[in-house]
């Protein structure tokens, strides 16, 4: 699913996103943050891979998956020592993909082997 940047006619696997947060350092010496961020190919269509299989339970088809955003929040809480950090973080990750399946031969067992996608 990468394929190499291209600088002449711009295509490849890159992305493009934004990224916000603010953290807060309480007088009692207590951070609290929180944090966003949100990404996409730059190609509209998105980033994409396929992959053909052959067996006697589904036939001859092809799988195909494509990346159309991505995203991230997080949460943070920490406490500051002189010059130290600790802190401990998590949140929520989500991905926005597409996923298809098409019939190219063959009858799924259980199935018609009418074209989909």
């Amino acid at each position: 699913m990468f394929n190499s940047y291209n600088a002449f006619n711009g295509s490849g696997s890159y992305f493009a996103g934004l990224q916000a947060g603010y953290n807060v350092l309480l007088p009692s010496r207590f951070l609290l943050g929180i944090e966003a961020d949100l990404s996409a190919p730059a190609n509209p269509a998105g980033i994409t891979g396929n992959q053909t299989l052959s067996s006697a339970t589904v036939g001859f088809v092809e799988y195909g998956d494509t990346v159309l955003q991505t995203g991230t929040v997080r949460g943070c809480f920490g406490h500051t020592w002189d010059s130290w950090l600790l802190y401990a973080t998590g949140g929520f990750a989500w991905s926005y993909d597409r996923l298809t399946r098409t019939q190219l031969a063959g009858t799924p067992a259980g199935g018609s082997g009418a074209a989909r996608r």
